[in-house]
């Protein structure tokens, strides 16, 4: 009887033990469960890695974002988004769309994207580089040596979007591309950032011209708000006087071989775009 009483007592206790310990278990994953869930939905912690907010926020800083702003559906969901791009730009427009549910593919140079070097540029030795990482969270990758031929061929009928490509066929940009080559040689290309710097300078001219070089800073103000250029390598460009944005044209294009090189080649032109956000966001 004594033994039955003691053989009891060991089960009992054995499962209080075991209860204890899976009920442990079970409230460790419910607890990460919902950590994941409110990482998920509502809200996002960030480290800022860069000076590039000061004042307003510091390098270290802290911030939880709140996800609720801005909605939790996913506007392109199921959308295949291949990306080229490199550096800040391209890859945080291309993190904007895993984020809004794109499957979204960044394709890199045997190099790597050289914005994987912000690591080490902030002083970080361990490899990290969490400027990169910001801009390309959610992104699958693979790398391509466009410069050989069996990777170019996989490049190849891939539909991209933007402002400008040396390839477009206006008169204006044939003549900038001719220009460029002569000062920088055949193998150099402009990109979208060289056409910047040109609209840039032609800008400023028109400023100093309109005001026969006595220049003032308040009219010249007034002159830039309004500035248009039909001439631009990019197509007819002007600054809305509303926003101080560019309105500018974007082009559909399909990427081919042009000789030895790969080309954007235009189809489809998206007249006169403003900054999205802003027409879909106005001021109230």
């Amino acid at each position: 009887m004594l033994d039955n009483r003691r053989s009891a007592i060991g089960q009992s206790a054995q499962r209080r033990k075991s209860g204890g310990l899976g009920e442990v278990v079970r409230t460790v994953v419910f607890a990460l469960l919902i950590a994941v869930g409110i990482r998920t939905i509502a809200f996002e912690p960030f480290n800022i890695p860069s000076g590039s907010m000061i004042p307003t926020l510091l390098i270290g800083d802290f911030i939880l974002v709140n996800k609720f702003t801005y909605g939790i559906r996913l506007p392109v969901a199921n959308v295949k988004v291949v990306e080229l791009g490199v550096w800040v730009a391209g890859p945080a427009a291309g993190g904007i769309l895993a984020d809004w549910g794109a499957d979204v593919i960044k394709i890199e140079p045997p190099t790597g994207d050289p914005a994987r070097m912000f690591g080490r540029m902030l002083g970080i030795e361990t490899g990290e580089s969490p400027p990169f990482e910001m801009d390309n969270r959610g992104k699958r990758s693979i790398v391509l040596d466009l410069s050989a031929d069996t990777d170019r061929a996989t490049a190849l009928d891939i539909i991209t979007a933007g402002s400008y490509s040396d390839f477009g066929e206006r008169p204006a940009n044939k003549t900038f591309v001719e220009a460029w080559h002569r000062e920088y040689g055949a193998a150099s290309r402009p990109n979208f950032m060289s056409v910047g710097g040109w609209d840039g300078m032609a800008a400023i001219f028109a400023a100093i011209k309109a005001q026969n070089g006595k220049i003032d800073a308040a009219k010249s103000m007034e002159i830039l708000s309004s500035w248009q250029n039909p001439d631009s390598p990019r197509g007819p460009i002007s600054i809305d006087p509303k926003t101080r944005d560019i309105v500018q044209n974007e082009y559909i294009r399909r990427v081919e071989k042009r000789g030895d090189v790969l080309a954007n080649i235009e189809f489809e032109t998206i007249p006169n775009v403003k900054d999205p956000f802003k027409e879909l966001n106005p001021p109230k």
